[in-house]
């Protein structure tokens, strides 16, 4: 009878719970670096720093954040360059933060890589180490664009 009871109220209690959105379904795999993160503070995190990506088109970070953040970012430039471009920008307004940063994605920098078939990032290894825990650092930038540090080779 007391079981009952309490599966009852367990059953009351999350019917009335609202459904949680994630961002994206790539943000919570289980195959993806954790980075000493909760799930959440981690999805928090990697949409900040691809908003800041797509802001300044480059940004200077840990190699290990470095190397998580690529493949977000490069998702994103593909759903910039598709033909259904308001399925696209549902998809990447899960995950960039801010409007001005979302209408750049979509306006300049799909169509800059509208010929490009992947590798939109490059991840370059600095030197310097992080000063208080030497942390290896990294700067992830998007190639083909104009300032950037390294310039492309050409295509064989």
């Amino acid at each position: 009878m007391l079981r009952l009871a309490f599966a009852r109220a367990v059953q009351r209690v999350s019917a009335q719970r609202a459904p949680v959105i994630t961002p994206a379904r790539s943000l919570k795999s289980h195959r993806r670096k954790k980075l000493n993160r909760t799930s959440a503070h981690r999805i928090a995190m990697l949409r900040n720093m691809v908003t800041s990506l797509i802001k300044h088109e480059r940004i200077r970070t840990t190699t290990p954040k470095a190397k998580t953040l690529r493949p977000y970012a490069e998702r994103l430039v593909t759903y910039a360059k598709k033909s259904d471009q308001r399925h696209g920008m549902n998809l990447a307004a899960r995950i960039v933060r801010e409007q001005g940063a979302l209408r750049k994605l979509f306006e300049v920098i799909g169509p800059r890589y509208a010929t490009r078939n992947g590798g939109y990032t490059r991840v370059l290894h600095l030197m310097q180490r992080r000063r208080g825990d030497a942390a290896p650092m990294s700067v992830i930038e998007f190639v083909d664009r104009d300032g950037e540090l390294r310039v492309p080779k050409p295509p064989r």
